[in-house]
């Protein structure tokens, strides 16, 4: 009988050695999944946040792109604004110039400026704001009074029944 106990408490023994030890190896392996688990959280997490911030990049270009579209179409609306009366002009120029080309004996073409005729002018204009034309520079001398210089007698331009060269509106 003690060669069954002991044999019995061996076999007893081992059992409980590959109990524990299996329990173990189960606990070992949980762990290491909670682990990757974890690992493969925070890696989800980081992702979630780097899509935000793509999002946001991505919201904030387009808010940057409609404030820009709004800041072209202010612009637009001041330039065509700028360009209304010449382009009222224009508009008229060409009414009167399309009724003058169908009449008989008027010339059928419209007046257009080459770049260049234009050109001339605005470098006249500057030279003459900047006093390149010394004859317009010359001051009166002192004691004498500045008559400018005024057309034939005619209303529109400083004739009888005008005010010193400003146009009249008495006929």
């Amino acid at each position: 009988m003690g060669t069954y106990q002991s044999e019995s408490d061996r076999n007893r023994a081992a059992l409980l050695a590959g109990l524990t030890g299996q329990g173990y190896q189960q606990a070992l392996t949980q762990q290491q999944q909670q682990l990757a688990n974890l690992q493969g959280q925070a890696t989800y997490e980081t992702g979630l946040a780097q899509e935000g911030i793509a999002s946001l990049q991505a919201l904030g270009q387009q808010n940057q792109a409609l404030e820009q579209q709004k800041l072209n179409q202010l612009a637009l609306g001041a330039q065509q604004g700028y360009q209304l009366p010449l382009q009222r002009i224009q508009d008229v120029a060409n009414i009167y110039g399309g009724i003058a080309g169908a009449m008989p004996g008027a010339p059928t073409q419209q007046f257009q400026p080459t770049p260049w005729v234009t050109g001339i002018g605005g470098g006249l204009d500057a030279a003459s704001m900047m006093g390149m034309f010394a004859s317009q520079n010359k001051a009166a001398p002192r004691g004498t009074s500045y008559t400018p210089n005024v057309g034939p007698i005619d209303p529109y331009y400083g004739g009888v029944g005008s005010s010193g060269g400003v146009r009249s509106l008495d006929y």
